[in-house]
């Protein structure tokens, strides 16, 4: 999770987490580049407008290595994004939306995950 409004990555995070989802946050563009070397996510829902690097230049970063070229993102705004800019992300939240959106999106992004992935495991 990456957003610079503390509360509202609060928030989300804890709907995440009420679904049995391990989640981080990173509260700008930097820390979220350090963050996703240290701990490998599954997932990143990421703002569009974060201090340091935006949300752009953070999926930039992220195409570039071959490590996390195929790294799913969430990117999530309130402002206008341009076509070209949505089409470098997985996926689009435009802010606000709902925890049903939020947990929709996450889930079919992780869907192809099986055993393999990080994740936190569902109780089934």
């Amino acid at each position: 999770m990456v957003d610079d409004e503390r509360d509202l990555a609060e928030a989300f995070a804890s709907v995440l987490r009420s679904e049995g989802y391990e989640v981080e946050i990173a509260n700008n563009g930097r820390e979220a580049i350090e963050r996703v070397g240290a701990s490998r996510p599954d997932l990143i829902l990421l703002d569009y407008e974060l201090p340091e690097l935006d949300g752009v230049q953070v999926i930039e970063q992220l195409r570039a290595d071959p490590a996390t070229r195929d790294l799913p993102v969430l990117l999530a705004s309130a402002s206008n994004v341009s076509l070209s800019e949505l089409c470098r992300a997985s996926g689009y939240l435009r802010k606000p939306f709902s925890a049903e959106m939020l947990l929709t999106l996450a889930e079919h992004q992780l869907r192809g995950l099986g055993e393999s992935g990080t994740r936190a495991a569902k109780d089934a």
